[in-house]
């Protein structure tokens, strides 16, 4: 495989890498805004149940659906983590391999004469 091959091969991976990393930093982004809704609405609800005379021991309602906001957002929380170490091991391999290939054609005609 010859030296473009290589830096265009590792460029396309690194692309692939940055555009999942972009597509879940969205995702996750999405997902804290709905999260920050959906606690909004019960809390507004809880507040409404609250001042027409509702029962202050109701609250477990809002305690699960928090558990479950915070179950999804942790999720996509995860899939950025990994996306992130994926991009941190590939993108050093990247910049030695280009630096290689670059510097390597002095070293390699030489070894070759």
């Amino acid at each position: 495989m010859s030296r473009e091959e290589d830096e265009e091969r590792l460029s396309s991976v690194l692309r692939q890498h940055k555009r999942e990393y972009e597509r879940l930093q969205q995702a996750f982004r999405a997902a804290n805004l709905a999260a920050r809704r959906a606690t909004d609405v019960i809390a507004a609800r809880r507040r409404a149940e609250l001042l027409a005379g509702g029962d202050p021991a109701a609250g477990h309602l809002k305690t699960a659906a928090e558990g479950d906001l915070t179950a999804a957002s942790a999720g996509i929380t995860d899939a950025l983590r990994r996306t992130a170490r994926t991009m941190a091991q590939v993108c050093p391999r990247h910049d030695t391999t280009t630096s290689l290939c670059r510097g390597g054609d002095s070293g390699d005609s030489a070894g070759h004469t």
